[in-house]
């Protein structure tokens, strides 16, 4: 073969791998100039987001740990490049969400608070159609969120029980949010052994606390075993290479067990967590293991035992009943106690429902049913001019 024939089947063969190449590579610029996309919207606020999202029916982004993009640099950088930008606009939505938590606690009619209420649970439901690290995150936060609004509406007895009833159906309480999570453990895992026994929607015995401790046994246990299992192989490991021993925990001990293992190491939760320990503080960790333990707190099961407290009261009281003293240990405000007496014929099926019910009413009448990492964030402020006001008393001259 001379020289030209060369150079001309050395160019057949560039090209064909150019063509070959071209539909991988143009499918991720694709895939990043559609997370850019979605960013510029993301930056408006929710309400653009959602409205662009209904406008082009453009499906949700599967969006990883910001762990899982780093190990997967190492070994396609494209790919993890693609998956930055999808992570980029998560943090923009988290973002977005910061800035507009405290206008859901603003007066308003009940119109506005319904809108309010409708679009922060259609974007989730949006986020929650992909089983990413990102999307849980995402899909609880704006869950949490949305029970603010739900909270001032279920206050107004003039607004109507059944949209009421429509809308706390959409919310996701545990265990079943951690059923949803068990896919994403398994796509991030280095082996899918996160097996969760199907089970029904407990929300037929959702106010029963037997019914709800045998759920949670069946949903949460089976998950908590598994991760167990491979922290107690890491322990053993250490043990046996002279290792820190204990809890694994953190990016030194991470790096330090076998790669197969790195899954099962978190990042800190103690003193070296993120303060406060808020959905946008904590995004480029790891806490893999609050998956199956629950990323929401308690606002969602609050708010629907202050629906069912409306559904089958009727009211609110607050006017104490003729035993209640101020002091009452069992009882601080004449709120517990006046929810506790209206509750005695539905406590035998129920249970206490009354005790978050009257804790609910309380903070709105009060405007401070906050939503879960606002609650964090005012807890921590706390912290730190309690902890001011220490040091400048210590640091005080002695008259």
């Amino acid at each position: 073969m001379n020289s030209r024939t060369s150079r001309v089947a050395l160019a057949v063969m560039l090209l064909s791998a150019l063509v070959f190449l071209a539909p991988a590579v143009f499918g991720a610029d694709k895939e990043i100039e559609q997370a850019q996309r979605l960013t510029t919207f993301a930056q408006k606020g929710p309400a653009a987001l959602l409205e662009y999202i209904r406008e082009t029916g453009e499906s949700a982004p599967l969006i990883y740990s910001q762990w899982y993009v780093d190990r997967l640099a190492a070994k396609n950088p494209k790919k993890a490049q693609t998956e930055q930008a999808r992570r980029e606009f998560g943090r923009v939505v988290l973002q977005s969400l910061e800035d507009i938590a405290p206008t859901l606690r603003s007066p308003a009619d009940a119109q506005t608070r319904q809108e309010a209420a409708t679009m922060l649970l259609d974007l989730a439901d949006w986020f929650g159609e992909q089983p990413g690290y990102g999307n849980a995150l995402l899909f609880s936060r704006l869950q949490d969120l949305a029970t603010v609004p739900l909270a001032y509406l279920i206050a107004d007895l003039s607004y109507p029980e059944t949209n009421l009833v429509a809308m706390t159906a959409r919310l996701v309480e545990f265990p079943d949010e951690v059923k949803r999570n068990a896919q994403v453990l398994n796509i991030e895992a280095p082996e899918p052994i996160f097996d969760v026994p199907s089970t029904a929607k407990s929300s037929v015995g959702v106010w029963k606390v037997m019914e709800r401790a045998k759920i949670a046994d069946s949903v949460v246990n089976p998950l908590e075993r598994a991760w167990h299992r491979k922290v107690t192989d890491i322990r053993k490991w250490q043990k046996e290479h002279g290792k820190q021993s204990g809890l694994p925990e953190g990016k030194r001990q991470r790096d330090a067990v076998p790669e197969a293992w790195a899954f099962f190491v978190d990042d800190e939760y103690g003193a070296e967590a993120p303060k406060p320990f808020t959905t946008l503080n904590q995004w480029d960790g790891k806490y893999h293991r609050r998956l199956f333990l629950g990323l929401g707190g308690h606002n969602i099961s609050d708010v629907k035992a202050f629906l069912l407290f409306r559904q089958k009261v009727g009211r609110f009281p607050t006017d104490p009943p003729s035993w209640w003293k101020p002091g009452d240990g069992a009882f601080p405000t004449p709120t517990i106690a006046a929810f506790r007496e209206a509750w005695t014929p539905f406590r035998s099926e129920y249970d206490v429902q009354y005790a978050p019910a009257s804790r609910v009413y309380d903070a709105i009448q009060s405007n401070s049913f906050y939503d879960e990492d606002t609650r964090k964030a005012k807890y921590q402020e706390s912290v730190r001019e309690a902890n001011e006001a220490l040091k400048e008393h210590k640091e005080a001259p002695a008259r």
